[in-house]
Formats: C-alpha cells, sequence, structure tokens
C-alpha cells in the first residue's frame, strides 16, 4: 500500500493497479469505499478494470490505512475537498469516480463541486442529503456530460438514461 501526503500532516493510503500494456497511459478509475470500510471493500473490482484503467483506491481519512485528522467531522464536504486533494497530490485531472454507501455521498458532493474534474459518477447504495442553502435541487448539478462540462438534468421518465441540457 502507498501514501500521499494531502495536507500537512494528513496521509492518504491507497491501492494502486494498472495491469495493461505499459506503454500505454489509462484513464483513472478512483473507487471510494463507504463509512466503517477501507480500500479493500472493493478487492473484487480490481480484476475486472485494471487491465483497461488505472484503478485507485484510497482509504478515506481515519479509515484502513490512513491517518485520522485532528477535528475531522467526517462531512460530505470534508470528504470531498479531501479527494480533490488527493487528485491533485496524484497529478490526475480527471477521472471516472466510483462511491458506495457514504462514500457515495462524499463523490457526489465532489461530483457537484468539481464536476470538471470527472469523466463519469457511479454510485452504490449512496445517500443523498440536499445542503444547497439557494433552495434549488443540488441533484442537479450531480450530472455532466461527457467532457465533465456544463451540469445538465436527466430527461422526465427516463431514469436518468438521457439527459437534456438546461
Amino acid at each position: 500500500m502507498q501514501k500521499v501526503e494531502i495536507r500537512p500532516g494528513v496521509w492518504m493510503a491507497y491501492e494502486d493497479h494498472w495491469f495493461g500494456r505499459s506503454w500505454t497511459t489509462p484513464e483513472s478509475v478512483v473507487m471510494i469505499h463507504g463509512n466503517a470500510e477501507s480500500s479493500r471493500a472493493w478487492d473484487q473490482w480490481v480484476p475486472h478494470f485494471a487491465g483497461k484503467y488505472r484503478v485507485l483506491r484510497p482509504d478515506l481519512p481515519g479509515f484502513g490505512a490512513s491517518t485520522e485528522p485532528p477535528g475531522y467531522g467526517w462531512s460530505a464536504g470534508e470528504l470531498a475537498a479531501d479527494m480533490l486533494r488527493f487528485l491533485d497530490a496524484l497529478g490526475i485531472d480527471r477521472c471516472h469516480l466510483i462511491g458506495a454507501k457514504y462514500g457515495g455521498s462524499a463523490c457526489m458532493q465532489f461530483a457537484a463541486d468539481n464536476s470538471h474534474r470527472l469523466r463519469s459518477l457511479c454510485l452504490f447504495g449512496s445517500p443523498f442529503r440536499g445542503s444547497n442553502p439557494a433552495g434549488d435541487d443540488a441533484g442537479e448539478r450531480l450530472a455532466v456530460d461527457r467532457d465533465g462540462r456544463a451540469p445538465r438534468r436527466a430527461h422526465p421518465g427516463c431514469g436518468g438514461r438521457r439527459a437534456s441540457r438546461r
């Protein structure tokens, strides 16, 4: 397991897998675990992705082998900010982000704040808690186009399969 300092005194441990051709540069998939878990929650998925993508599985702050920052509150906003620091520390401009359970809630916050850093967002069993003080639907800010640009909203009645521009 590797470690990277994301801010002074705060280290995130992570697994880094790439089984593809060494002369290619793969897109990155970042997998964020849920509460009371670690990067090991994604072990079974590595063989499915690592032949095509670089698979990064961090231990969130205070979980697994990562340090617990003093006074950390584990809010979706704090976790999303540390996920951004993690990507920056590894020099990853854009990634496919996959989150489960509460880790997925942090991924939703990350997507709302940093859609330009995403290639895609995939969530498993993740609760959504709106916290937008403006009162609009914060969930609408989560969908991004394939280039990570302008937010879009799912077409009514399509189950999110198609999207239309605002």
